[in-house]
């Protein structure tokens, strides 16, 4: 509890029992001064002293009851409140723009170790898995309006390399993959003409020179932020056509390089030091348990990704940046994770302590990411054309919030169906690790220590015309997962 909130508490308490103690006092001495020591008197004085002893011992006893159930909880309550509203001028909203805790986003890669057997359709991949490249996250967000109980505002993320908790792994290591651009690009093609497809093969030399399979070697460095070229500048006929569809039709994860015709992929570049939003965002000055929630995002106030006029669409949660205060075991608390484009509820697991600070410990239901059949609520994720996935627990079809033919699930395919983990070999599952966890200070909201993990993976499968992929193995074949931490 803030030091300031305790100390009113403690003075207010103290000063009412003390007042009482004192006026019982001052009453009993006026009375055996006035006796002038006359024995009868002295001695019905006794009696009425010790009465009134029991009395005052009585009524200080209640004094303090009431301070403890009445005045200390209605006064920490106003004070905790006061303290974390996102108010004009105040300390919290100044660390609020201005994140002052290190938020650490962690990058696992799953290494395959048997391409050639994958390629030719012999054997499902085997994984290993490679890292974590730690780099750290720097938020800012920088007000665009101040309204009468929100806040709108655009957010800018520097992510800096921490070589330092990466080590011994480097950004110059090797890893065999999926060659997530190149595939990419030929679902796409295949989403705006299928008959178009076969002409890819003819472009790969030009787009992707000295690329002769869809698994294969990539630097780390290249693949998260520094970029996968794609060469455009010297592109004539069926390559020039796809390269002057890729301003207009490509996903974030390709960019048009400075200074240049060519284009790059990488998963993580397109989020770095690039202004997103405008976010609107409650300041909990009317009401406190809405502080932190999301009221719009780009100026809807919709999602605009899941079915129209669903719970899955409804945009609101936490950015985890900042959470109500008085939290109850009842609650449940929802936070926005904008790479997935949806809203993860978590529920009371149990208390802990943190650094001898007694905490709550949040996490996601089992059903989260459950199969239509164990969850009707995640009816509305499914898409027309792109419900394959719903029948499945563990997993979920985001392309529509990717605008890439991206598959989530938990790391290591955790609460996922066997059938993934009979495809992608090397699978890990616990729960510890490979789920998300927020442990909270109920009475101040604070989150003292949370991670957000996530599972990307491609629905590898063979398309008709695309040489590289004829004899593949097919699969939900995964990529990388990412932790996002912070620890107070």
């Amino acid at each position: 509890m803030n030091s300031a909130v305790w100390f009113v508490e403690v003075r207010l308490g103290l000063r009412l029992c003390l007042v009482t103690f004192n006026s019982c006092l001052v009453s009993l001495a006026v009375e055996t001064m006035s006796s002038h020591f006359d024995k009868k008197k002295w001695k019905d004085l006794r009696h009425k002293s010790s009465v009134r002893v029991a009395t005052l011992s009585m009524v200080v006893m209640l004094s303090a009851l009431f301070v403890y159930l009445v005045v200390v909880p209605v006064v920490s309550k106003i004070g905790i409140t006061k303290m974390v509203q996102l108010s004009n001028g105040s300390l919290v909203l100044s660390q609020w723009l201005h994140q002052p805790e290190p938020i650490f986003l962690n990058v696992y890669i799953w290494n395959l170790t048997n391409a050639g057997d994958v390629t030719t359709g012999l054997d499902s991949p085997a994984f290993s898995q490679v890292g974590p490249y730690v780099y750290e996250e720097l938020t800012e967000k920088i007000p665009v309006k101040y309204k009468k109980d929100s806040i709108v505002y655009m957010s800018r993320t520097n992510y800096q390399f921490r070589k330092d908790l990466t080590e011994p792994a480097s950004l110059d290591d090797t890893v065999i993959t999926l060659n997530a651009g190149l595939y990419g690009a030929v679902t796409f093609v295949e989403n705006i003409s299928p008959a178009m497809v076969s002409l890819i093969n003819e472009v790969l030399p030009t787009l992707f020179p000295g690329v002769d399979s869809i698994l294969g070697p990539v630097r780390v460095g290249a693949y998260l932020f520094d970029g996968i070229v794609l060469h455009c500048a010297d592109a004539e006929g069926t390559a020039a056509l796809v390269c002057n569809a890729l301003p207009e039709h490509a996903p974030p994860t390709i960019r048009k390089l400075h200074n240049s015709s060519d284009f790059a992929f990488s998963f993580l570049s397109h989020k770095n030091n690039t202004l997103q939003g405008p976010y609107e965002e409650n300041r909990g000055l009317e009401d406190i348990h809405r502080l932190g929630n999301l009221m719009g995002l780009k100026n809807k106030t919709n999602l605009e990704i899941w079915q129209p006029d669903s719970q899955c669409d409804k945009l609101y949660g936490s950015d985890t940046h900042i959470f109500p205060p008085l939290i109850q075991r009842t609650d449940s608390i929802a936070i926005y994770i904008s790479e997935i484009c949806q809203v993860l509820s978590l529920y009371f697991e149990k208390e802990e302590y943190l650094q001898e600070f007694p905490v709550y410990k949040f996490t996601p239901s089992n059903r989260w990411l459950g199969s239509v059949a164990n969850n009707t609520e995640n009816a509305c994720y499914c898409l027309e054309g792109k419900d394959h996935f719903c029948q499945h627990n563990g997993v979920r079809d985001i392309s529509q919030c990717t605008k890439a033919p991206v598959i989530m699930s938990l790391p290591h395919f955790y609460l996922a169906d066997p059938e993934f983990h009979k495809y992608a070999r090397g699978m890990r599952p616990d729960k510890d690790l490979h789920t998300s966890v927020l442990y909270v200070e109920p009475q101040s909201g604070l989150p003292v220590k949370a991670a957000k993990r996530v599972q990307f993976n491609m629905n590898l499968r063979r398309i008709e015309g695309f040489q590289m992929v004829e004899n593949i193995s097919e699969g939900l074949f995964p990529l990388m997962w990412m932790e996002q931490s912070i620890l107070l």
